[in-house]
């Protein structure tokens, strides 16, 4: 139970993390905003949050989603 639950937890932050940032990409660093015309959106948030650490994900998710929290 606790593995599914954090598995869980884990695509849910992705989830709503690739949504967020899919529907508001000025929100990404500013290297990775210069790589969209050339790359294009999908791969450009596939490469930077695949290169996320967990501990970096979570902080992003508290940022961007739970705010009062941080």
């Amino acid at each position: 139970p606790i593995t599914m639950r954090m598995t869980h937890k884990a695509a849910t932050f992705f989830g709503r993390l690739f949504q967020l940032y899919n529907e508001h990409p000025e929100l990404l660093p500013i290297e990775d905003q210069r790589r969209i015309p050339d790359w294009g959106l999908t791969r450009v948030l596939i490469d930077y949050m695949s290169g996320m650490t967990d501990r970096y994900c979570i902080e992003e998710y508290m940022v961007h989603f739970e705010p009062t929290l941080r």
